[in-house]
């Protein structure tokens, strides 16, 4: 309520007011977009650093 009060002092329509809101929503997804995509990107050369094991490695003393 409040909000919107001050957004009628300001001389804010309602429908302008929907649309920011819808446009920052939409950015605030692109860059989480990109954010995610630039973490995906740099932990892949992590997972290329793992070693393999090799199948049957580390059984000889377990009965």
């Amino acid at each position: 309520m409040a909000v919107e009060e001050s957004n009628r002092r300001q001389g804010i329509p309602g429908r302008h007011l929907g649309m920011v809101q819808r446009q920052a929503g939409m950015l605030a997804y692109n860059h989480i977009f990109w954010i995610v995509g630039l973490t995906f990107l740099g932990v892949v050369p992590f997972l290329l650093l793992l070693r393999k094991q090799k199948i049957g490695a580390g059984t000889e003393g377990v009965h």
